[in-house]
C-alpha cells in the first residue's frame, strides 16, 4: 500500500516538474524574443502556435500555446477598418466608371416633361384625394353611434343585449373598409393610366383603410372596458377618455405618421423649424436623386435587356441583370432613407409626434429583416390581424 502511494506521489512530482519546466522554457522563450544574439540566423522565430489573421480558430490557437486567461484577455484583436476603406474605394472608383461610361454613350438623358400628367388622371387622382378622406368622417358618425348605445347600455345595465347592436357596428366598419379600398383600386386601376399618380393614390388609399381598421379595433376595445369596467393604459389618461370622442383626434391620427390608433400620443414641446427644414430638404434631394438614378441609368438598361430576353441571350440577360442589381439596390437604400427617414421625420416634427421608432436596424437583423425594417406596418398587421387568431369571427 505504502509502494502504490508513493509510485503515485513520484508520478505527481514528476508531472509537477514537467509543468515547471515547461513554464520556465516559455519565460525564456519570451526572455530570447527580444534578445540580440550575435549570431542572426539562430534566433528562434516560430515559438508558439498562433492562427492566421482571418482564421476562425483564432481563440484556440490561444489555447494551444497556453496562455491564460488574462494573458488571453489582453491580446488585441486586429481591426480591419484600413481594409473595409480600401474595398469601398474599389466600389466607388467602379461605379464612378460606369457613371462616365454611361454619359459617353447616352449623354444626359434627364429631361423635364411638359405634359407631367393626362387631364383625366389628375382630374381622378384630385377627387379620389379628397374623397378617401370622407371614409375617416363615416368612420368617426359609426364610433359615435356606438358611444350613445355604450352610454345607454350601461345606464340600463343591458350590455349583453346589446350583442346585435356591436355586431351592426363591426359590419358597418368592415363595409366602410372594404368601400374605400375597393373603390380607390377600381378608379386607379381602370381610369388613372400613369404609375406615378396611381402610385400615390392607392397608397394613400392602403394607408387610410389601415388606419381605419386600427381605428375601429381601438375603439371597440375601449368600448368594451368601458362597459365591463376594466382599466386601460395609463398613456391614455392624458386624453379624452371614452365615450368622449374628438374628430381632433381622428384628424390627427390620419395626418399622424403611424399606423396604430390612440386616443394621444406622446407629443414634443415644441415644433423645430431647422430640423423640418432640414429632413424636407433631404426628402426633396433623394427624390430627385432617385429620378435621376432611374432616368439616366434604370431606363436605358431595361430598354437594352430586351433584344436580350427576346432572343433568350443568357448570357447577356445575366450581364444585364447584374448591372440593373447595382442599380435597384442603390434606388431601395435611397428610397428607404428618403421615406423612412426624412419623409417621416419631417411628418412627425410637423404633427409634433414624439415616438420615432419608424423602423429598427434590419442591417442587423436575421429572419426578421422585412419585420424590422416595416416596423411601423409590422406593429400595424399585428393589431389588425390579432383578433383572427381567436376561433371567433368577432373581428371588429
Amino acid at each position: 500500500m505504502k509502494e502504490d502511494i508513493s509510485a503515485v506521489a513520484n508520478v505527481v512530482s514528476s508531472q509537477d516538474s514537467v509543468e515547471r519546466e515547461k513554464e520556465e522554457r516559455k519565460i525564456q522563450i519570451k526572455h530570447d524574443a527580444g534578445k540580440n544574439f550575435p549570431f542572426t540566423h539562430i534566433a528562434a522565430i516560430h515559438t508558439h502556435s498562433t492562427a492566421s489573421l482571418f482564421s476562425s480558430d483564432s481563440a484556440e490557437s490561444l489555447s494551444l500555446r497556453g496562455t491564460s486567461a488574462s494573458e488571453t484577455s489582453q491580446v488585441s484583436i486586429p481591426t480591419y477598418l484600413n481594409l473595409l476603406i480600401q474595398l469601398v474605394l474599389v466600389l466607388v472608383a467602379n461605379n464612378l466608371r460606369l457613371i462616365i461610361e454611361n454619359h459617353a454613350k447616352y449623354g444626359l438623358l434627364l429631361t423635364i416633361p411638359t405634359n407631367l400628367f393626362g387631364t383625366s388622371d389628375f382630374l381622378v387622382a384630385s377627387i379620389l384625394a379628397f374623397a378617401i378622406p370622407l371614409h375617416l368622417l363615416v368612420s368617426f358618425v359609426i364610433e359615435v353611434s356606438a358611444a350613445k348605445e355604450s352610454l345607454s347600455a350601461k345606464k340600463d345595465g343591458s350590455v349583453t343585449k346589446r350583442r346585435q347592436w356591436w355586431d351592426i357596428i363591426a359590419l358597418a366598419h368592415s363595409a366602410n373598409v372594404a368601400l374605400c379600398l375597393g373603390i380607390s383600386s377600381w378608379a386607379v386601376y381602370t381610369r388613372i393610366y400613369h404609375p406615378v399618380l396611381g402610385f400615390i393614390t392607392e397608397t394613400h388609399a392602403v394607408i387610410v383603410c389601415l388606419k381605419l381598421a386600427s381605428y375601429a379595433l381601438t375603439n371597440r376595445d375601449l368600448r368594451d372596458a368601458y362597459l365591463k369596467s376594466e382599466p386601460i393604459p395609463a398613456a391614455y389618461m392624458d386624453g379624452p377618455m371614452y365615450p368622449d370622442l374628438s374628430i381632433h383626434q381622428l384628424l390627427y391620427f390620419w395626418l399622424a405618421p403611424t399606423l396604430i390608433y390612440q386616443p394621444c400620443y406622446p407629443r414634443t414641446a415644441r415644433f423645430r423649424k431647422s430640423f423640418f427644414i432640414k429632413r424636407a430638404t433631404e426628402f426633396l434631394v433623394l427624390l430627385f436623386a432617385l429620378w435621376f438614378i432611374v432616368a439616366q441609368y434604370a431606363v436605358p438598361l431595361c430598354r437594352n435587356s430586351v433584344e436580350a430576353m427576346e432572343n433568350l441571350d443568357i448570357r447577356r440577360i445575366l450581364e444585364r441583370l447584374l448591372k440593373l442589381s447595382t442599380i435597384s439596390v442603390i434606388c431601395w437604400c435611397a428610397g428607404f432613407f428618403c421615406f423612412f427617414q426624412s419623409g417621416l421625420n419631417a411628418c412627425a416634427e410637423a404633427m409634433r409626434f414624439a415616438d420615432r421608432t419608424f423602423y429598427l436596424d434590419w442591417w442587423n437583423a436575421g429572419d426578421m429583416y422585412y419585420s424590422s425594417l416595416l416596423y411601423s406596418v409590422n406593429t400595424a398587421g399585428k393589431a389588425v390581424l390579432a383578433p383572427l387568431e381567436s376561433p371567433c369571427l368577432y373581428v371588429l
